[in-house]
């Protein structure tokens, strides 16, 4: 996707969050969006993704809502 636009300096990766640290990287941003909510523990998940973060970095979280997580009105 990025390829198209001519970005070359960028790496798309997906996979078990938990995993982040065996990859042996680090990372200058990070997007993490309606992913916590769905774990076991989402305090491993969150520990994962900062374990791997460079000093500066911009983590974006996206979390639910109470009525997305009742599944009301906002959950649409």
């Amino acid at each position: 996707m990025a390829a198209r636009y001519g970005i070359d300096n960028i790496d798309f990766l997906r996979g078990d969050i938990l995993d982040l640290p065996k990859l042996g990287r680090s990372f200058d941003h990070a997007e993490c969006v309606g992913v916590l909510y769905h774990m076991a523990d989402p305090r491993a998940g969150l520990q994962a993704v900062s374990t791997v973060l460079r000093p500066g970095t911009f983590l974006r979280l996206g979390l639910y809502g109470e009525s997305a997580r009742a599944g009301g009105e906002g959950a649409k």
